[in-house]
């Protein structure tokens, strides 16, 4: 009986962290779709691609903060700066707390930028 009740419970551990799913900060179905496709854009180095599946997201919901995190990190890799300050700072308007390193990242940007009053 003791077996069982471990092998139960360790079954019910197994399937919980399985069946969680990823969270964000929207609840728009349509706009984690958008952000999902464009992290494998992302990950295949399609930038161009990616940035239009975040726009899609961001259009889908504008205060979505990962879609614009990943946009400014896309930015960056295109060196875009400008656009990837943009991203940064709507990003951390929306949320200031939501990842710190938002700010450090904007500030990095900002001092390559020659903006050494705004980093």
């Amino acid at each position: 009986m003791r077996k069982l009740s471990i092998c139960l419970m360790l079954l019910f551990v197994a399937w919980h962290a399985v069946a969680q799913k990823q969270t964000y900060t929207t609840q728009s179905k349509a706009a984690v779709k958008a952000y999902e496709q464009a992290t494998k854009y992302y990950d295949s180095r399609h930038n161009t691609a990616a940035i239009t599946s975040l726009k899609q997201a961001i259009d889908k919901d504008a205060q979505f903060i990962e879609a614009h995190m990943l946009l400014a990190d896309v930015y960056v890799d295109e060196s875009r700066y400008d656009d990837a300050i943009a991203s940064y700072k709507t990003a951390v308007n929306i949320n200031p707390k939501f990842f710190p390193n938002n700010w450090y990242r904007l500030a990095q940007i900002e001092m390559r930028q020659g903006q050494y009053e705004q980093a």
